[in-house]
Formats: C-alpha cells, sequence, structure tokens
C-alpha cells in the first residue's frame, strides 16, 4: 500500500533556518512533500544549495515582491513529482464561479470587539452576532471583475500560495502551500487577511469541482477553537484569535474540509505549533496552534496519520505532518 508523508513547516526566513541545520534535517527526511512559509527571500537568493536536496528532485519557491518578506516553498520527492505547478490564485479558474467573493466594506477593529460589515448586508458580523453557515451571511454584494482582480494581484505579489498537482490513486490531487496574511500589522492588513480568506473559500468551491481531492496547508495564522491556544481568554480580541476570523475555519469545515490533527486528536490540549520569541513562551509551551492540514472529504478514507512534530527546532514554529495511504 503505496504512502506518502507530506510536511508544512514556517521556517521564519529559509536562509536562517538553513544556518540551523535544515536541509540536512531535509535530507535526513522520510517526507514526500515539505511545503515552507515565509522564506523571506529573492528568486536570486534561492539557488545552488537552496535548490539541490538530496531526495528532492523538484524544489519550487514563490517569492513575494517586496523583499524579506512572506513567500513559499515546495520540495518533492520523485515518488510524489508533481505534473503542474501554479503560483497563487489562478484568476482564470474565477471565470467558472457562479459568485465572486464578497466585498467587505469595513473591518472596525474596537479595543473590546472586532465587527466586520459586508456591502449590501444590513446586519454586521459580530462576536455576538456570527452567521450560523455561510447560508446564513444572506445577501451581499460580490466583487467585480476589475475588483477581483485588485485583491488576486495584491495577494499574488507577496507570494502566498504554491499549488501543486499530483496523480494520487487514479485521480489528480491538488495540494495547497499557503502563507495566510497576518493581521497584527493594521486593521487595514485585518481586512487583508480577511479578504484572503473570503477569496480562498470560493476558489476551494472551484478546485472542488476540478477534482475531490484537495490539501490546503500552511500557516493559518489562525487559532481555531480554545483548545488551540493557551490562553484563550485574554485573546478573544487579538488577531489570530477574534471569532470574526475563526468564523473563516468554520466555514472551511462546512465545505467538508477536516481538520487533520483532530481527526486524530479531538480532544488532546497544548498542542501548539508557534511560540512567541520573546517571552521563551516555548520553554512555558504558552503557544498557538496556527499551523494545519486541512483536507477534503474525500481524502478522509486516506487519511492515516497526522502529527504535530514539537521537537523539532530552528523556528518559532514547528513543523507538522499528515499520511495519505493509497
Amino acid at each position: 500500500m503505496p504512502k506518502f508523508k507530506l510536511c508544512s513547516w514556517n521556517v521564519n526566513g529559509i536562509r536562517a533556518v538553513h544556518k540551523k541545520g535544515f536541509f540536512e534535517w531535509l535530507s535526513d527526511s522520510d517526507f514526500d512533500m515539505v511545503g515552507v512559509q515565509e522564506t523571506k527571500a529573492q528568486p536570486d537568493q534561492l539557488s545552488g544549495e537552496f535548490k539541490l536536496i538530496d531526495g528532492y528532485p523538484t524544489v519550487d519557491y514563490n517569492s513575494a515582491e517586496r523583499k524579506g518578506y512572506s513567500g513559499v516553498g515546495n520540495f518533492f520527492s520523485k515518488k510524489f513529482e508533481p505534473t503542474t505547478i501554479k503560483h497563487g490564485f489562478d484568476i482564470k479558474r474565477f471565470e467558472k464561479a457562479e459568485k465572486l467573493p464578497p466585498r467587505i466594506a469595513e473591518v472596525d477593529e474596537g479595543k473590546k470587539i472586532t465587527t466586520i460589515a459586508y456591502d449590501g448586508r444590513d446586519e454586521i458580523i459580530a462576536p455576538d452576532a456570527l452567521p450560523e453557515n455561510i447560508a446564513d451571511l444572506g445577501k451581499y454584494k460580490t466583487l467585480n471583475k476589475k475588483e477581483l482582480k485588485e485583491q488576486i494581484d495584491a495577494f499574488n505579489s507577496e507570494g502566498r500560495i504554491l499549488e501543486s498537482q499530483h496523480d494520487f490513486d487514479g485521480k489528480k490531487m491538488i495540494v495547497l502551500n499557503i502563507y495566510f496574511p497576518n493581521g497584527g500589522q493594521s486593521t487595514e492588513r485585518l481586512q487583508f487577511k480577511m479578504e484572503f480568506y473570503e477569496m480562498l473559500l470560493v476558489y476551494l468551491d472551484l478546485l472542488l469541482e476540478e477534482t475531490p481531492f484537495v490539501v490546503v496547508t500552511g500557516d493559518y495564522n489562525t487559532a481555531h477553537s480554545d483548545i488551540d491556544l493557551a490562553r484563550p481568554k485574554a485573546n478573544l480580541n487579538t488577531t489570530g484569535f477574534m471569532p470574526v476570523e475563526r468564523m473563516y475555519l468554520d466555514f472551511l469545515e462546512e465545505k467538508g474540509f477536516m481538520d487533520t490533527y483532530r481527526v486524530f486528536n479531538p480532544e488532546k490540549p497544548e498542542m501548539f505549533t508557534w511560540w512567541s520569541f520573546r517571552t521563551a513562551a516555548r520553554e512555558r509551551n504558552i503557544g498557538w496552534r496556527i499551523d494545519y492540514f486541512f483536507v477534503s472529504e474525500a481524502l478522509k478514507p486516506y487519511l492515516t496519520g497526522a502529527e504535530i512534530l514539537t521537537k523539532q527546532t530552528g523556528s518559532d514554529h514547528c513543523p507538522i505532518s499528515i499520511e495519505l495511504s493509497t
């Protein structure tokens, strides 16, 4: 029975983690794909030893236009060699969309709560007024084609997505390695993050029309539930745990995507993937679980394992992995 092991890791700088033995760790590993986020490097800084890795003949990076910022990379074994690689959202796919993403009119980041106003929707989305499901959003105005292109151009300029396609059990599998935006810099960036989530939710519908096998991994920059961070009550209005951010992970699950770690460990506490460097948080395990493998419902019969590799150091995040067996 063929097995495929996939790994994801926010390395917080590919050049920095290189100095800490990342490529030795990668060569010694038995993963079939390793997706990294926050590479913070330009194409001319990613030649030679950054691409010639034993056991991983196919390597690809998607860099941000801004130097030293964002970026993702993928390393593939021969067994899991991709048939196609794409960078960013493919705007051509949206030509088939029945409905484009909502137009977010305003995000109000208050001292105690944060709310979202959708253009054309009468009710504001707030912690005490969250929609129970996607349909409960009701009527709202969507992006026009010009706005769609502007948003996609902005997202893609930051090098946040690598899409790879693979042959898997006689069908096409699509894997998205994503570094989701962080909303902590400003209210504008928080809205940017929410617009990214909205874009992705529509995009996933389009991918599921192509194949039932879809994997979405990376640094989501959001902890989903109370169990996914050390101090939930203290962070209810901190970006990364705001109810209006977590709503999008609820919507992801509504579309049939599963949090693979929770499939095997539904109630296991104190399992985190990110710890702040500032307060020796890792030593005290004061962390957040913000890195995920979500897989589409059709992949559940193939899912045979999911791990958080907390002992692996080198970044403020640790790697996560899943195993799929055909």
